[in-house]
């Protein structure tokens, strides 16, 4: 299998569970199903992005660009999803403010090599530190729940 049909089956995969995260907010009002459905579709758009940056050669480091932005937005939404969820703590100025170094880094990255593999490198380590982050911001929920009762079978005599 190449690389273009891996990332297409991925897109496809992501605005499958981008749709899926829309339609739940008729139903399901939180903030944090708000903030991870926007990074559900930005994320979506920078897989797209990234698709056609590897078809259409003249403008890759557009497209490359559009992709971190992307990639990193969706990491900040997801931080601010989780962050809801295990505090009540909302996204404010402060934190939409972290996506303008994430843009300068993203329109930086392309123009550092040509090789795209080396890029990947680099945003490979931001994004897990991104998802560092956001299981962070997680703990305090995970800490608070109790363990699940687990029934003690009673052998018969």
């Amino acid at each position: 299998m190449s690389a273009s049909v891996g990332l297409a089956i991925q897109c496809v995969g992501i605005l499958l569970v981008a749709l899926l995260s829309m339609s739940m907010r008729g139903s399901i009002k939180s903030a944090s199903l708000k903030c991870w459905t926007r990074a559900w579709l930005s994320l979506a758009i920078a897989l797209l992005s990234l698709f056609a940056g590897f078809h259409i050669v003249p403008g890759h480091t557009l497209f490359y660009s559009v992709y971190f932005f992307g990639e990193y937005a969706f990491g900040l939404m997801f931080i601010g999803g989780c962050r809801y969820l295990a505090s009540g703590a909302s996204m404010t100025r402060r934190c939409y403010s972290m996506l303008i170094p994430a843009a300068l880094l993203a329109i930086a990255l392309p123009w550092l090599s040509a090789d795209f593999n080396d890029l990947f490198m680099v945003q490979a380590s931001v994004m897990a530190a991104l998802f560092a982050v956001s299981f962070i911001a997680l703990w305090p929920a995970v800490r608070q729940r109790e363990p699940p009762s687990c029934p003690v079978a009673e052998t018969p005599d």
